[in-house]
């Protein structure tokens, strides 16, 4: 986790900063290169299979996968109407990746890979497997993923190069050599530049992971350098907001960790949710977890007011029972504390524990149950009823706002 070397506040969630990171050394004025069958997404970049049936069809529908949440619902429509092979399964997965469903998306992913026909179709669906396991936390099961997609063998020299370049990326969050890694990912790039004339989609991720990789080094200057030649090359070859979001969302979070950049910073998580707002659905996760970016941020600078006004924002986005509600609780929850609003407090921080509870999500119980055992013993109930009987009725109390 890239935590806040200005300073830090314990207890209020600290998103991870994740994402890629796009751009190249000079200025880029090559014509982009058709990018159907790949999207740069947040810690890989997606792959879809080759055509089989229904090509035509099959290709305007990929293409409209890098649209907003609307544009990819109605292309799951269209695919579950269309038929079953393994790359019109993979496309429906990607696109739940897309949504940010990943137990739709591992369902299906899952299923389609014990169908796989071809090397190049095991190796599509192991990188989007991948994605999801590094999406939800579990970074060493995917890189294994990636190791063994990145051994099929492919006749695509473009697909065989993703592979090669999904692999340090996934591998910086264990890395025992950030200066290797550095290394092996400006060979890549060269590599792309070989192959295609100039950097492209894959220059996209490619400097995604070296502005990750020069951070961890401390390298804070080139970090900034790749992160916005990074915005640079996505605006002058394809524009994807999402895209552009997203990298300005980590350029927000990297100057966050410097005093003198606080300004830049909320120059560019400004600037990442006016790319989503009014293009996005507001309901998507995306969206929402830029405004709790921006909440935390406004936290750490003891901005307590826009802070909460952010959170709540997020938390009337989000669907009842999803991970990023119980986020938004809790960072309500804890704001509320820190003023000693306890009732208020209470209530929403048990909410959040009660989501986390029924989906089986234990990171943050244990913070829950110690802050409000202290709001317990600071209130009256302490003189009349156990902490295991006050923390049960609030529990059961909490329970019916969402029956």
């Amino acid at each position: 986790m890239w935590g806040m070397k200005m300073k830090a506040k314990i207890y209020f969630v600290v998103f991870i900063l994740v994402g890629v990171i796009i751009g190249c050394t000079k200025k880029n004025s090559a014509t982009a290169m058709d990018d159907t069958l790949y999207i740069v997404d947040t810690y890989q970049i997606l792959l879809l299979c080759e055509p089989g049936t229904a090509e035509t069809e099959y290709i305007e529908l990929l293409a409209k996968l890098k649209g907003n949440g609307g544009e990819v619902k109605a292309v799951i429509e269209r695919f579950n109407e269309i038929g079953e092979s393994i790359e019109i399964k993979n496309a429906v997965g990607v696109a739940y990746i897309r949504l940010r469903e990943y137990d739709k998306a591992q369902g299906i992913l899952e299923t389609a890979l014990g169908e796989a026909q071809t090397e190049e179709q095991q190796a599509c669906i192991l990188t989007n497997l991948a994605a999801i396991n590094s999406l939800t936390g579990f970074h060493e099961e995917a890189y294994d993923f990636l190791v063994l997609a990145e051994q099929k063998k492919i006749d695509n020299p473009i697909k065989q190069l993703v592979l090669e370049s999904n692999l340090p990326r996934a591998g910086l969050e264990q890395s025992d050599s950030i200066v290797r890694d550095i290394a092996e990912v400006k060979t890549l790039l060269k590599k792309e530049r070989q192959l295609l004339g100039s950097n492209q989609f894959i220059g996209i991720y490619n400097y995604t992971t070296l502005g990750l990789a020069c951070f961890e080094d401390d390298q804070y200057k080139k970090s900034k350098e790749y992160m916005n030649m990074a915005i640079e090359l996505n605006e002058a070859l394809y524009q994807y907001k999402f895209v552009a979001a997203e990298r300005y969302r980590m350029l927000a979070e990297i100057n966050m960790n410097y005093k003198d950049d606080v300004k830049k910073a909320f120059e560019c998580i400004n600037n990442a949710i006016e790319r989503l707002e009014g293009w996005e659905e507001q309901e998507h996760p995306d969206l929402i977890q830029l405004y709790l970016s921006r909440g935390r941020m406004y936290y750490a600078m003891d901005q307590e007011k826009e802070a909460m006004k952010d959170c709540e924002i997020a938390l009337a986005r989000c669907k009842p029972m999803h991970d990023l509600t119980a986020n938004s609780y809790l960072n309500i929850g804890w704001l509320d504390y820190e003023k000693r609003r306890d009732i208020p407090a209470a209530e929403n921080l048990m909410k959040a524990y009660y989501i986390w509870n029924e989906l089986e999500i234990t990171e943050f119980q244990d913070l829950i149950r110690e802050t409000l055992e202290t709001i317990y013993h600071r209130s009256e109930k302490s003189d009349v009823i156990s902490f295991e009987e006050w923390f049960q009725d609030l529990l059961n109390e909490v329970k019916q706002d969402f029956l």
